[in-house]
């Protein structure tokens, strides 16, 4: 009895485990991919937990930058928490993550008690070959 016990419970385990890494591999994939920002010519890529920067027609030299860093799944169905880097203050925030729709992204910077709602629209024009659509 206490074998069969064992067994079962070591299925479990592995079932659960299984269960928690696709969840997590799901949750990431829907914000994976390229975003241009509303207001500037910013482009940037996010894949595995982070944003970095694929284009920037006022400032080339941000190529490859951090953006966004520490993204984890929040409570809530398409949300985020993480880090954003907000070049003003030199330095990185906290930031929450919504996905609007597919290809809305609304990222809220938090500032003390100050917060500023930044727009992001989901690229899938943009590769590495070519220019994305202005």
């Amino acid at each position: 009895m206490l074998n069969w016990f064992m067994k079962v419970s070591k299925w479990l385990f592995t079932a659960s485990m299984f269960l928690l890494v696709s969840l997590e591999v799901q949750a990431g994939a829907a914000i994976d991919g390229v975003w241009r920002f509303a207001d500037e010519p910013v482009w940037m890529e996010i894949e595995s937990g982070q944003g970095l920067v694929v284009r920037h027609d006022r400032k080339p030299d941000a190529l490859g930058k951090t953006t966004l860093r520490n993204l984890v799944a929040g409570d809530e169905p398409n949300s985020w928490e993480g880090e954003i880097y907000v070049p003003q203050l030199s330095s990185y925030k906290d930031a929450s993550i919504v996905l609007s729709s597919a290809d809305a992204m609304d990222i809220t910077v938090k500032v003390g008690f100050f917060r500023k709602l930044v727009k992001w629209q989901r690229d899938p024009s943009f590769t590495a070959t070519e220019s994305p659509s202005l």
